[in-house]
């Protein structure tokens, strides 16, 4: 990513009326100057402020919280932000391989069952080598810009001693795309995250359980069925999660 469509912000020190700090400002970036020293006017005036930055060129930032460590070792100095392993995620529908399963039924036969446990067997591959990078959207329902999310400072940024960074989202997926484009064998897609309960599933349920049907058990592909429905594959959270709006 290009430096210049990169913003940051630190939940303010020493402030207790929830004002907020430009990083640069916050870590230092004008000698020892504490924002505990400026009036309630002066915060409103640094908020009023901090609500321009957020106009980027596109239009629209998006925003990722992480540790003050993180951010400083890693983030600032490389100018990049790490992908984490989908099975590393807290919700349980990402971080879990999907199992599909089919009915008990003549048209079935032992080839097919063969390539079917294959076809298992590689849905698994793929969910053990897959990443992600999650950012939280603005809320134009609520008026909440995504670096307001104070659950999401909570969770996300060291219990509200972390940062938040936002990116210029066109800017970052041109960035994104261009770079899964020189890798074979990668597939690199960028969505919002869609919100339902029950959660979709791309195949037949039955009682919440993913059914292929019989008759499509010889001819079933994973690396099809998830090319062709990506977004209920990764992009798809319980209701519960509505909140962050990534």
């Amino acid at each position: 990513m290009h430096k210049e469509c990169i913003i940051a912000w630190t939940r303010g020190g020493g402030v207790k009326k929830r004002g907020w700090g430009a990083a640069g400002r916050k870590l230092g970036g004008r000698g020892k100057e504490s924002l505990g020293q400026y009036t309630f006017q002066n915060i409103l005036n640094r908020l009023h402020k901090r609500r321009s930055l957020m106009r980027s060129p596109s239009g629209q930032l998006i925003y990722h919280y992480t540790r003050l460590e993180t951010f400083l070792e890693h983030i600032l100095t490389s100018k990049m932000l790490k992908m984490s392993p989908l099975i590393s995620s807290r919700d349980p529908y990402e971080r879990f391989s999907h199992e599909f399963y089919y009915p008990n039924s003549s048209l079935v036969t032992l080839a097919d069952e063969m390539h079917f446990k294959s076809e298992m067997e590689y849905m698994q591959t793929l969910w053990k080598h897959s990443c992600y990078l999650c950012f939280v959207m603005p809320d134009e329902k609520s008026h909440y810009e995504g670096c307001d999310r104070l659950r999401m400072w909570d969770q996300y940024a060291e219990a509200h001693h972390g940062v938040c960074i936002g990116i210029d989202r066109e800017q970052f997926e041109t960035n994104f795309y261009n770079a899964g484009s020189n890798e074979e064998n990668q597939k690199m897609y960028a969505a919002p995250v869609e919100y339902n309960h029950p959660i979709k599933y791309p195949v037949h349920t039955f009682f919440g359980i993913p059914v292929v049907p019989a008759d499509e058990v010889a001819n079933f592909s994973c690396a099809e069925l998830v090319e062709n429905n990506y977004g209920d594959f990764f992009f798809q959270k319980d209701l519960d999660y509505k909140d962050e709006n990534e």
